[in-house]
């Protein structure tokens, strides 16, 4: 993430610096999804029963003659017993001039305009002068997971797209930052790997299983609010795990014909990563049967028996990949 002239969630993002210009944004964009996931960092406390995904590895903007870090990411804290993740965002925003104090910021979520009070983690002071120091506030504020998600799921390979948001300060000029929905992307794509499957797993077997709820439809640009499937399993004893996670990713203006599930994890050693499928990938198609639901992705993988083969058809980036996959 990068911010202009910084954000936590127990999602963080970390630094900018006021009067930093757009440049940045070319970087930023160039990098894709599996960049942040890989570069995730990930701590895992035994003691208290906690795991922490950061993606402060992912991408970082130094300019102006004092080496000004201009600095976002994530972090998310998982409760291994349940499962649950807290998501902030987390910003280091650096200046000159006097105590700025930070206090609101404001974002855009599914055409809606938001407003969360920040919290002042830390604050210091360097490089002084007469008249002039340089300063840096640590702030943070909660943001909702299936806001994020839905962001996720807006993720294109290789035309990844910014989340613009704005800190408002007590005095002085307003701090602009944006994170790109590549790291978000990336950072489910971690953090779903330790994700307690009983909170958030979409379980794919031979017998029906309920209907995803209807979806309500959104700006053609983001994709709908839909339940998230984290680890979708094949529980049959006489069926191999699938083995893959993801979100329902909609048709938009842009890509009217690319729609499925937006694969967001893959498990080691399942059926899913044997076949060549990589988280990115939007699959579209089972054996000729439309998927665009994760209720027509459980059907289409429950009517296939153990010691089958199945063509599976899906996007990465622009183009068509057809993979087998054998149970």
């Amino acid at each position: 993430m990068k911010l202009r002239n910084g954000t936590l969630v127990t999602l963080v993002v970390l630094g900018f610096t006021a009067g930093v210009g757009h440049a940045s944004d070319a970087a930023l964009l160039s990098l894709p999804m599996e960049h942040f996931r890989d570069t995730a960092i990930v701590n895992t406390d035994a003691a208290a029963g906690k795991t922490t995904i950061s993606t402060e590895n992912g991408f970082v903007d130094r300019s102006g003659l004092r080496t000004v870090w201009n600095d976002e990411f994530l972090t998310g804290v998982i409760d291994n017993t349940t499962g649950k993740m807290l998501i902030q965002v987390e910003a280091r925003i650096t200046y000159s001039g006097h105590w700025r104090q930070y206090e609101t910021v404001n974002y855009l979520v599914a055409g809606s305009s938001q407003s969360a009070p920040t919290t002042l983690i830390d604050k210091n002071e360097r490089n002084c002068t007469p008249g002039d120091c340089t300063y840096t506030e640590h702030i943070a504020f909660p943001i909702d997971e299936q806001d994020l998600r839905r962001l996720a799921a807006g993720y294109v390979p290789g035309k990844p797209v910014l989340w613009v948001n704005k800190f408002i300060a007590k005095s002085g000029s307003a701090s602009s930052g944006s994170l790109s929905n590549a790291e978000i992307a990336g950072f489910f794509a971690k953090a779903d790997q330790y994700i307690h499957k009983d909170t958030v797993a979409a379980t794919i077997t031979a017998t029906p299983s309920p209907a995803v709820p209807p979806v309500v439809p959104v700006s053609p640009a983001v994709p709908p609010a839909v339940p998230v499937a984290s680890v979708a399993t094949i529980s049959s004893p006489n069926k191999p795990d699938f083995g893959i996670g993801g979100v329902p990713l909609a048709a938009t203006v842009e890509m009217p014909t690319r729609a499925g599930i937006l694969i967001t994890i893959v498990n080691h050693g399942s059926v899913a990563q044997k076949a060549g499928i990589i988280a990115g990938d939007v699959l579209y198609e089972i054996d000729q049967r439309p998927v665009k639901t994760l209720a027509e992705l459980q059907a289409a993988i429950g009517a296939h028996p153990a010691n089958s083969t199945v063509l599976i058809k899906l996007f990465r980036g622009i183009d068509v990949k057809v993979v087998a996959a054998h149970f």
